[in-house]
């Protein structure tokens, strides 16, 4: 199922995404808060430039604001080994059948979305963003 219509309105058909350990999780356990989705990989450099970012955010707003950094290249050992040389602690899920690329129909990286806390879509950011665009997004979605 798609999630083309960045209305604002339309409630997205959650996809299914694995955790780091492996757990099958579906997006929709994450609704009743806000949720930032990031999807990313370790070889793209404008990913690699917002990750401090979305790490220093998932930090400050745990508990008020959850966190999906999604990625899209699947060599989980080397992602695990990516975001932990890097000290990220992000939560981080993969995309292993493409549900959430094809959901919110990702086609380059990075794209974030960004869904307030009954399911809509806020807002889709196509590329890379600086701290302070990423934290005007998140407010949109708090308020």
């Amino acid at each position: 199922t798609r999630c083309a219509d960045v209305t604002g309105v339309q409630t997205c058909a959650l996809p299914i995404l694995t955790d780091a350990n492996g757990k099958t999780v579906k997006l929709s356990e994450f609704i009743g808060k806000p949720i930032v989705v990031n999807f990313w990989a370790a070889w793209c450099a404008p990913c690699k430039a917002e990750l401090p970012h979305f790490d220093k955010l998932a930090k400050e707003l745990k508990g008020k604001v959850e966190f999906l950094m999604v990625s899209v290249y699947l060599n989980k050992d080397y992602v695990k080994q990516f975001v932990s040389q890097n000290g990220y602690t992000f939560p981080l899920y993969f995309d292993d059948n493409e549900e959430g690329s094809t959901a919110y129909e990702v086609t380059g990286i990075p794209v974030t979305v960004f869904i307030t806390a009954d399911g809509n879509i806020k807002s889709k950011v196509v590329g890379s963003m600086s701290e302070a665009v990423l934290r005007n997004y998140i407010d949109r979605i708090l308020n």
